[in-house]
């Protein structure tokens, strides 16, 4: 639905569920932040997810083929790092789905 009108939901709050694919992770030199970017994929679509997440809140929610619910600001387009990108999450939050902890299942 989201990939299907990508301008209703340009710069929007969004929750998307899928499988980790092509995951990468980097830590930056203070070594208590890790940038990921990953994509979920489904059938032909896909979309790109990209965030930083802190390392003192635990390990990260991010390995391949682990399902998982991302909250985030959704780009239909957008210039980043000198490129120019389509169909992208600036996560907020990336979580296992089903939750691991059972009041949130």
């Amino acid at each position: 639905m989201l990939l299907s009108n990508p301008a209703s939901y340009h710069q929007r709050l969004v929750a998307v569920r899928g499988v980790v694919t092509q995951p990468e992770l980097h830590i930056d030199d203070s070594e208590l932040v890790l940038r990921f970017v990953f994509r979920l994929a489904e059938d032909e679509q896909s979309i790109v997810i990209f965030g930083q997440h802190d390392r003192t809140q635990g390990p990260p929610s991010i390995s391949l083929d682990l399902s998982v619910e991302v909250i985030g600001v959704f780009w239909k387009e957008r210039a980043l790092n000198g490129s120019h990108v389509i169909n992208t999450i600036e996560a907020h939050t990336v979580s296992p789905y089903p939750s691991l902890i059972p009041d949130n299942a």
